[in-house]
């Protein structure tokens, strides 16, 4: 299998799992709340930062072909700065919602669970 069949079906597979578990894990309500809010920043935000992975692996496959851990821990650090700074504060404080923990592990444990399948098919992948 080449890179791209591999970014493609890891990209499709995050959205199936995102949009799966956030229909499971909020009924499909209808009615607006904070904690749907909530939910829906928590659920774009991984799925952003896991889309720039899959943009910087594509981009970048060859020259990071030997260097793929190192990357994905410097960008796994990067995504928890960015998480602590953006998301962080709406979890605590004044505006806190009941059960943001578990809201936001939800979408986090998929995204993480693409990214690294995606990493050990391409770090498997003699080419």
């Amino acid at each position: 299998m080449n890179v791209t069949s591999n970014l493609v079906k890891a990209f499709a597979l995050l959205v199936l799992l995102l949009v799966l578990a956030f229909g499971l894990q909020h009924g499909f309500s209808q009615e607006p709340s904070r904690r749907s809010e909530f939910a829906l920043e928590a659920y774009l935000f991984n799925f952003a930062l896991t889309s720039l992975l899959v943009v910087s692996i594509a981009v970048w496959h060859k020259a990071l072909k030997d260097r793929f851990g190192y990357f994905y821990l410097g960008f796994i650090s990067v995504k928890f700065i960015t998480f602590f700074i953006l998301i962080y504060p709406g979890m605590k404080g004044e505006d806190a919602v009941p059960g943001s923990g578990l809201i936001f592990l939800v979408p986090f444990l998929l995204c993480l669970l693409c990214e690294v399948l995606l990493l050990v098919q391409l770090m498997n992948q003699k080419s």
